[in-house]
């Protein structure tokens, strides 16, 4: 699952080039067995696209990333046309709704820490900067944040987009239980207060 405009887009930070380059090698190169990528039907005739599809191996599933609010009954009959989804403002909030509408009737969640907000940093230039550390690599890198037209995140903008974030699993908890489905957290650590949760030993 890709949900980054960041891995299709031309223009974007040196990075995210490096991290598309990266992506883009373990998939066309490291990758011998059969999968299914999923992302938004704008990289459908991307560079990114182009070059993944070298490996017989990855099929691509593109699906529609628009985000739908307002009324419920509305909103649900959109989502079960795929014709939108709540904002994915995270890679986890697709990967739910895809889930969702793929038939699965019970979907559980490991490491959704969500805890972004304690990595939020003002330097002295009144720049919002945030850690970028990923449980797969272990390294942190303290950088300014950009929007994908290049201009500056100020910290209102940060926490509008955290807003829409945990607004956005509400939704999906609503969604869910109107297809009979159950989305559970088993995360150690969960700022994520919408979903059931559990402790798996």
């Amino acid at each position: 699952m890709l949900a980054a405009p960041e891995f299709w887009l031309i223009k974007t930070s040196d990075y995210f080039k490096e991290q598309k380059e990266n992506l883009i090698n373990s998939l066309t190169n490291k990758t011998g067995w059969e999968m299914l990528v999923l992302i938004p039907f704008q990289a459908k005739d991307s560079e990114f696209v182009r070059r993944v599809s070298k490996n017989n191996f990855i099929k691509f599933l593109f699906y529609n990333n628009t985000p739908v609010e307002g009324l419920q009954s509305i909103s649900h009959l959109l989502f079960r046309l795929n014709l939108g989804m709540p904002r994915p403002h995270n890679v986890l909030i697709p990967s739910i709704f895809l889930s969702l509408n793929l038939g699965f009737k019970k979907i559980t969640i490991f490491g959704a820490d969500h805890s972004w907000h304690e990595e939020i940093k003002i330097d002295e230039s009144n720049t919002v900067t945030v850690n970028h550390e990923h449980f797969y690599d272990g390294s942190k890198v303290q950088m300014p944040m950009y929007k994908l037209e290049g201009e500056k995140y100020f910290i209102h903008d940060v926490f509008r987009k955290l807003h829409f974030a945990f607004k956005g699993y509400f939704v999906l908890r609503a969604y869910a239980e109107s297809l009979g489905a159950k989305i559970l957290n088993a995360s150690s650590k969960s700022y994520i207060d919408a979903f059931e949760r559990i402790r798996i030993h």
